[in-house]
C-alpha cells in the first residue's frame, strides 16, 4: 500500500534518531554468530557493530534528549527475537528474566535484573547463536484528543453516510478496536460489542475509558434509538481489545498481542487509533501476520501537524489515516506526507464517551484517532457487500474512488473518502 522505498524510510528514521538520542536505536539485528564476536571488543565496540550504540564521543546527549528517550523506550525492558526457544537459564545468564513469551512471533519480552548495564545485557545476547535481534521496548500512546462543546455531526453529511448505508451489504463484519477499553453498557454500543478482552489484565474485562468508547461509537454507534448520533457503519460488530488498561501509554509488545488477539478472534478489520514515532519490529510483524490473514489494518497517522512518519500507520500494508475539518481542509494537528493513504473528518467529531462522573455520555473530540474509525467503518461497509476483498483491493478502491482534496500539504495520493463516490462506486 505504501509506494515509497522501504529502505529509504528506515534510513531516514535511523538518521534522525542517531542525531537525537544516545544509546540504543529502536531496533537492530544481532545476527552475528558467537564465533564472529571478538572477546577483546569493548561493550561500545560490540554494540556499535550491531548498530545499537553511539559512543559518547560521537553523540553528546543533553538532559532533555535523555528525558525524551525515556518517553520513547523502556529503560529496563527488551524485546528478544529468537531462532530457537531460549531457556530461563539463558535469559538469567544474560542478566534478565522472562516477562512474556509471544511464541507465534518468536519473541521474548525480558526485564533487566539487578544492576546489570544495558550494554552488558545486549552483549550477552549478541553472543547467543539462537538470538536474531534485540530491541528496546517502545512505548505507544493513544493519539491525543481535544474536548469541544458543540454536538453536531458534520461528518455524516460530508461522507454522505445515509446514501452509503443504503448500498451496504448484509454480510456481518467483525471490527477489532485495539485501543482503550470500551463502555459496553453505553446505549450506543451495548448491542454492538461481541467480545471484550484486556491484554494487560486477561482476568478482567477492558478498563472502560473515553478514547476507545469514542472510537467505537464513530464506527458502530446505534442508529434509530433516539439517543445521540450514530456510527458510519452501525451494523459492524465490535471486538473490544484493551491494550492500555486505563493508562495513557502502552508497550509495543502489548499492542502486538492486541493485534494477535484480533487475529485469533477472526476480525476482518483492525482499528489502531494509536501510534509511536518508533517503528517497533514486533508490532510490524504482528501487522504482517494480520494482513496475511486477510485482515485490513487501519491506523492513525498521528497528531504532529508536520510531514513525518508515525507507526503503525507508516508500515507497509497499513492504511494510514490523516484528519480533515468541517471545511474539508487538512486539520492543523494532522500529520501529513507519504505515510498517509487517505484522510477523513477528524476535528470536532461527536460520538459516545465514558465519563467517570456522568458515566455513559457524549462529547466532541479531535484527532486522527477520530478520522481512523471513519475509514475503518468504510472498510467494514465494503466487506459487508463483498467479504472476499483483500486488504490491498480495499486500499485500491478507497484511493480510486475518493475525492482528491489537493492543497500544499495534502499530497495527490492523500484523499478524502466520500461514501457516494467511494463505497457507492465500490459496492
Amino acid at each position: 500500500m505504501k509506494k515509497r522505498n522501504q529502505s529509504k524510510k528506515l534510513l531516514t528514521l535511523g538518521m534522525a534518531l542517531s542525531l537525537a538520542f544516545v544509546g540504543i536505536l529502536p531496533y537492530a539485528n544481532v545476527s552475528v554468530s558467537a564465533a564472529e564476536i571478538k572477546q577483546q571488543e569493548t561493550a561500545n565496540q560490540l554494540l556499535n557493530r550491531f548498530g545499537l550504540y553511539h559512543s559518547t564521543n560521537e553523540v553528546k546527549a543533553s538532559t532533555v534528549q535523555k528525558d525524551k528517550e525515556k518517553q520513547l523506550f523502556s529503560e529496563t525492558v527488551l524485546i528478544v527475537k529468537y531462532k530457537n526457544v531460549l531457556s530461563s537459564t539463558e535469559h538469567q545468564k544474560a542478566g534478565t528474566k522472562l516477562v512474556r513469551r509471544i511464541s507465534s512471533l518468536h519473541y521474548d519480552v525480558v526485564q533487566i535484573t539487578g544492576k546489570k548495564k544495558l550494554e552488558d545485557v545486549v552483549s550477552a545476547y549478541a553472543k547467543n547463536p539462537n538470538v536474531i535481534s534485540v530491541s528496546r521496548s517502545a512505548y505507544f500512546s493513544r493519539a491525543a484528543v481535544d474536548d469541544a462543546k458543540s454536538y453536531d455531526m458534520y461528518h455524516l453529511t460530508t461522507l454522505q453516510v445515509n446514501k452509503a448505508l443504503a448500498l451496504a451489504g448484509k454480510h456481518p463484519v467483525k471490527v477489532a478496536v485495539v485501543d482503550t477499553g470500551i463502555d459496553v453498557h453505553h446505549p450506543e454500543l451495548k448491542n454492538k460489542i461481541i467480545s471484550n478482552y484486556n491484554v494487560m489484565n486477561p482476568m478482567q474485562k477492558g478498563a472502560v475509558d473515553v478514547h476507545g468508547t469514542h472510537v467505537a461509537g464513530i464506527i458502530a454507534g446505534e442508529k434509530g434509538n433516539g439517543i445521540g448520533g450514530y456510527g458510519v457503519f452501525p451494523n459492524a460488530q465490535i471486538i473490544s481489545i484493551d491494550v492500555f488498561n486505563r493508562s495513557f501509554f502502552s508497550s509495543d509488545y502489548i499492542v502486538a498481542e492486541g493485534i494477535l488477539e484480533a487475529i485469533r478472534q477472526k476480525a476482518q478489520v483492525i482499528n489502531l487509533s494509536l501510534g509511536s514515532p518508533v517503528p517497533s519490529p514486533i508490532v510490524e510483524e504482528a501487522i504482517k501476520k494480520a494482513v496475511a490473514a486477510n485482515i485490513t489494518v487501519v491506523a492513525a497517522a498521528g497528531n504532529s501537524g508536520i510531514n513525518t512518519y508515525e507507526y503503525p500507520a507508516a508500515f507497509e500494508g497499513v492504511i494510514g489515516v490523516g484528519a480533515t475539518n468541517a471545511k474539508n481542509e487538512l486539520a492543523d494537528f494532522s500529520t501529513y506526507g507519504p505515510a498517509v493513504d487517505v484522510v477523513a473528518p477528524g476535528e470536532d467529531i461527536y460520538s459516545s464517551i465514558y465519563d467517570i462522573d456522568k458515566k455513559s455520555t457524549f462529547a466532541k473530540l479531535s484527532g486522527t484517532s477520530m478520522a481512523t474509525p471513519m475509514v475503518t467503518a468504510t472498510v467494514a461497509m465494503l466487506l459487508s457487500k463483498n467479504p472476499k476483498l483483500t486488504p490491498y483491493e480495499i486500499n485500491y478502491i478507497l484511493n480510486k474512488t475518493a475525492k482528491d482534496l489537493g492543497g500544499k500539504r495534502i499530497r495527490p495520493q492523500i484523499r478524502l473518502w466520500l461514501s457516494q463516490s467511494g463505497c457507492g462506486a465500490a459496492v
